[in-house]
């Protein structure tokens, strides 16, 4: 595929930059038109293309983002009083995520060679820092810099 960007000057870095799978099989099984520069037409296919990939994967985003955020204003309107199985859900979510994710975090410390040792201390590091300053942001930002400096400087191999 390469040697199809041979003598397109400078567009050959974002002939090779923007390459994708829409992008080879175009360039690859097209023939340009006579009276039309090579370079150019491989270079308009590619940007269009990539116009496509990141304007699509934008506006997913966006449309996705404002389902989750309003879907639960247009089910749920204000003065409507949610089922009990959805407050339930509201209560033991949040909690059910963070075990969740304690045991995603864990799941590699017996293979270790620290036996589970700095991640015990950050554990614990994190859990008297949050009942101290009561502050979400500090308890991760500080258990995270703990952490760190356990596996950097104490726990190094």
């Amino acid at each position: 595929m390469l040697d199809k960007y041979q003598n397109v000057g400078w567009k050959k870095f974002y002939l090779i930059y923007g390459m994708c799978d829409e992008t080879f099989s175009v360039n690859c099984t097209t023939e340009v038109p006579e009276g039309v520069d090579k370079g150019w037409f491989m270079f308009f296919v590619t940007l269009l293309n990539q116009i496509y990939w990141v304007g699509g994967a934008t506006a997913g985003a966006l449309l996705g983002t404002m389902v989750t955020r309003f879907l639960p204003f247009l089910i749920f309107p204000e003065g409507k009083e949610p089922p009990e199985f959805i407050q339930y859900l509201g209560k033991v979510l949040p909690y059910a995520v963070i075990g969740l994710l304690d045991i995603y975090c864990l799941k590699d410390v017996p293979g270790s060679g620290t036996y589970g040792i700095p991640e015990f201390l950050a554990i614990v590091f994190i859990v008297l820092l949050h009942r101290w300053k009561k502050s979400i942001l500090l308890s991760i930002g500080g258990g995270t810099v703990f952490y760190m400096l356990l596996v950097q400087f104490v726990f190094c191999k």
